[in-house]
């Protein structure tokens, strides 16, 4: 089974000749770390990542470039990361077995010893 949780992270991106690197779709998740872009160079990204801010400025129901102050060579990016983790899975357990112990004294109505009797039964389970 796979449990799914999301963290937000920041980080500082640098822009590098081309831009940042990276190509968003609509929602501003990041869809294409480009090759050899500095995004990819520095490997905080990955693909499905949501920017949530940009230096600060909210990019919810904006584009992220209509956030971004052009041409500064870094950027404050917070996102929205979805982690998938395996959830550990319940194994079924191992039969088990009961155990019932019984005592009996026996006394003989000669006075004689006492005759002491013990047993022992298994019952398994599962």
């Amino acid at each position: 089974m796979v449990a799914v949780s999301a963290t937000r992270r920041t980080f500082v991106l640098e822009r590098g000749p081309q831009g940042l690197g990276l190509e968003l779709d609509s929602t501003n998740t990041i869809i294409t770390v480009k090759p050899g872009g500095r995004a990819e160079q520095q490997g905080l990204v990955q693909l499905d990542d949501v920017i949530l801010t940009v230096d600060g400025k909210s990019c919810t129901g904006k584009l992220m470039q209509d956030v971004m102050v052009p041409g500064r060579p870094v950027y404050v990016v917070e996102i929205l990361r979805q982690e998938k983790k395996e959830a550990p899975v319940a194994t079924p357990m191992k039969a088990m077995n009961a155990i019932r112990r019984s005592m009996s004294f026996d006394k003989k109505p000669s006075g004689g010893s006492v005759k002491r009797t013990m047993s022992w039964t298994t019952k398994k389970f599962g």
